[in-house]
């Protein structure tokens, strides 16, 4: 049986289950491994359930890695992070993904 939720209510869903997982983060001596995984986890359950737009959980990955990790290690200051979302071979899938969908 699939419940179907209205936009609204999974967006509280989203958000009360992000700021769980934040504070989940925070509260715990985790490790950056341990940590990584629970963003990642976080990012691909809204990516599943699409209980956001698309969007979101791509904007939480580039938000919450420096937010979280940094103090642990500097591979993961903001501009690390953002040069991720630059490599050259990125655009190439994208651009292909456009013409795609503009067939």
């Amino acid at each position: 049986m699939i419940i179907n939720f209205a936009p609204r209510t999974r967006r509280l869903f989203a958000i009360v289950f992000a700021l769980v997982a934040v504070v989940a983060i925070n509260l715990s001596p985790l490790g950056i491994a341990s940590r990584a995984a629970i963003i990642a986890t976080v990012c691909l359950v809204l990516w599943l359930t699409q209980w956001v737009p698309v969007w979101v959980p791509t904007l939480l990955l580039w938000v919450a890695t420096p937010a979280l990790l940094w103090h642990l290690d500097s591979r993961f200051a903001p501009t690390a992070v953002l040069e991720w979302s630059v490599d050259p071979v990125l655009a190439l899938f994208l651009g292909g993904f456009a013409l795609a969908a503009a067939a």
